[in-house]
Protein backbone atom coordinates (compact mmCIF):
# COMPACT_ATOMS: atom_id res chain seq x y z
CA UNK A 1 0.00 0.00 0.00
CA UNK A 2 2.71 2.51 0.82
CA UNK A 3 3.80 2.44 -2.42
CA UNK A 4 0.95 2.83 -4.07
CA UNK A 5 0.54 5.83 -2.15
CA UNK A 6 3.90 7.27 -2.71
CA UNK A 7 3.22 6.90 -6.41
CA UNK A 8 -0.12 8.66 -6.12
CA UNK A 9 1.28 11.07 -4.22
CA UNK A 10 3.91 12.15 -6.46
CA UNK A 11 1.70 11.94 -9.65
CA UNK A 12 -0.75 14.22 -8.03
CA UNK A 13 1.39 16.75 -5.64
CA UNK A 14 0.16 18.82 -4.32
CA UNK A 15 -3.60 17.46 -4.20
CA UNK A 16 -2.44 14.53 -3.26
CA UNK A 17 -1.82 15.29 -0.11
CA UNK A 18 -5.12 17.32 0.59
CA UNK A 19 -6.50 13.67 -0.32
CA UNK A 20 -4.29 11.53 2.22
CA UNK A 21 -5.09 13.97 5.16
CA UNK A 22 -9.15 14.27 4.42
CA UNK A 23 -9.05 10.44 4.08
CA UNK A 24 -7.32 9.80 7.09
CA UNK A 25 -8.93 12.77 9.28
CA UNK A 26 -12.50 10.80 8.09
CA UNK A 27 -11.20 7.52 9.28
CA UNK A 28 -10.25 9.17 12.39
CA UNK A 29 -13.51 10.31 13.21
CA UNK A 30 -15.45 7.21 12.50
CA UNK A 31 -12.87 4.16 13.36
CA UNK A 32 -14.99 1.24 13.15
CA UNK A 33 -16.25 2.21 9.75
CA UNK A 34 -15.83 -1.40 7.49
CA UNK A 35 -15.54 -3.82 9.51
CA UNK A 36 -13.00 -5.71 9.59
CA UNK A 37 -8.88 -5.02 8.97
CA UNK A 38 -9.20 -6.13 5.43
CA UNK A 39 -12.38 -4.44 4.23
CA UNK A 40 -11.17 -1.00 5.92
CA UNK A 41 -7.90 -1.94 3.70
CA UNK A 42 -9.45 -2.58 0.59
CA UNK A 43 -11.87 0.50 0.74
CA UNK A 44 -9.29 2.43 2.24
CA UNK A 45 -7.09 1.94 -0.86
CA UNK A 46 -10.33 2.40 -3.49
CA UNK A 47 -11.69 5.59 -1.74
CA UNK A 48 -8.09 6.97 -1.95
CA UNK A 49 -7.74 6.03 -5.47
CA UNK A 50 -10.89 7.77 -7.10
CA UNK A 51 -9.60 10.93 -4.47
CA UNK A 52 -6.27 11.20 -5.51
CA UNK A 53 -7.39 10.73 -9.45
CA UNK A 54 -9.78 13.37 -9.17
CA UNK A 55 -8.15 15.61 -7.28
CA UNK A 56 -5.24 15.20 -9.93
CA UNK A 57 -7.44 15.61 -13.21
CA UNK A 58 -8.66 18.66 -11.71
CA UNK A 59 -5.54 20.00 -10.63
CA UNK A 60 -3.65 19.41 -13.89
CA UNK A 61 -6.44 20.01 -16.50
CA UNK A 62 -8.33 22.40 -14.79
CA UNK A 63 -6.86 24.58 -12.62
CA UNK A 64 -3.45 24.50 -13.53
CA UNK A 65 -4.06 25.55 -17.40
CA UNK A 66 -6.67 28.22 -16.14
CA UNK A 67 -3.25 29.68 -13.71
CA UNK A 68 -1.72 29.61 -17.08
CA UNK A 69 -3.80 31.56 -19.26
CA UNK A 70 -4.73 33.97 -16.72
CA UNK A 71 -1.34 35.03 -16.53
CA UNK A 72 -0.69 34.78 -20.36
CA UNK A 73 1.87 31.72 -20.20
CA UNK A 74 -0.39 29.67 -22.29
CA UNK A 75 -2.30 31.02 -25.11
CA UNK A 76 -5.82 29.66 -26.00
Amino acid sequence: MSGFLEKMTMVTFPAGYLAVYLLKAIIWFFPAAGGDEVTRSYYFALTLWVLMTSLGYFQWFYLVPKILRKFKILKN
